[in-house]
């Protein structure tokens, strides 16, 4: 993907990079860590979450966990998913 955006015309595409961008984890934080703690009046004790690139999990958790420190946070990793190869071998 890095490549093909590369070779790309100018203006017309950009290689995101969900895995490594911080903008990932960010957006999850202020919007939907934000919006599960207000939905939920506060009243959180567990939030379990699929994954992807990790973003979810980890802006929801921090701003969970920054206002209740008990919360579980917990990730469902699904077999065969990019995340375990990442942790594990160190590819995507």
């Amino acid at each position: 993907a890095r490549s093909a955006a590369a070779a790309m015309p100018p203006g017309t595409g950009f290689f995101a990079d969900q895995f490594e961008h911080r903008a990932n984890h960010a957006c999850h934080y202020h919007g939907t860590g934000a919006e599960v703690w207000a939905q939920t009046d506060g009243k959180v004790d567990a939030f379990i979450s699929g994954s992807g690139t990790g973003g979810t999990i980890a802006g929801v958790g921090r701003y969970l966990r920054e206002r209740n420190p008990e919360v579980c946070i917990c990730l469902a990793d699904p077999q065969g998913s990019a995340l375990a190869n990442r942790v594990n071998f160190d590819i995507l």
